[in-house]
């Protein structure tokens, strides 16, 4: 198993997958979005669904942190702020939301940073996402043997850390 020392002494890109890890870690559990904050995102109401999704995450809705994360990252009904939605989806992440998975795959692959993004896209594949292969096969081309294994551990990592705050939210 690689660790965290032993990657961040070798692969300077591993460490950014650290501070990840941690957010994992003090995060929620997974309930579903109400009907109105995803219908009222679907008919375009974004300034309702705003609001209604805000509310919901009280609730730790995974659906409505992913659409907490499409409203910011494309400023719909709300200032376009990049973090915020990224920090939505990182949330919706912990709960095994397959489309914050995926946004975030592509956002990483975006940004070149192949390796997040292979993590995210492997976690969406153990939860049954098909369109997540192949958007994994397109990133792993850009990745080196070592690179691969690392993505590897590290999602082992963002699993135990989701685990771990599942068993945190059901003790409470």
């Amino acid at each position: 198993m690689l660790t965290n020392k032993k990657c961040l002494k070798h692969y300077s890109k591993c460490s950014q997958l650290i501070p990840f890890t941690f957010l994992l870690l003090s995060s929620s559990a997974t309930l579903q979005a109400s009907e109105s904050c995803t219908s009222l995102f679907e008919k375009g109401h974004y300034e309702s669904a705003l609001k209604q999704c805000s509310n919901d995450t009280k609730h730790h809705s995974s659906t409505a942190d992913y659409i907490l994360g499409q409203l910011y990252i494309n400023g719909l009904g709300v200032q376009k702020n990049i973090y915020k939605g990224l920090a939505h989806y990182r949330q919706a992440v912990l709960n095994n939301n397959v489309d914050s998975q995926i946004a975030l795959g592509q956002y990483h692959a975006g940004n070149k940073n192949y390796l997040q993004s292979h993590v995210f896209f492997s976690l969406a594949i153990d939860n049954g996402s098909l369109q997540a292969l192949n958007l994994k096969n397109n990133v792993s081309e850009n990745l080196s043997e070592y690179e691969l294994e690392a993505s590897k551990d590290f999602l082992d990592l963002v699993k135990m850390a989701i685990i771990q705050k599942r068993k945190q939210v059901v003790s409470n």
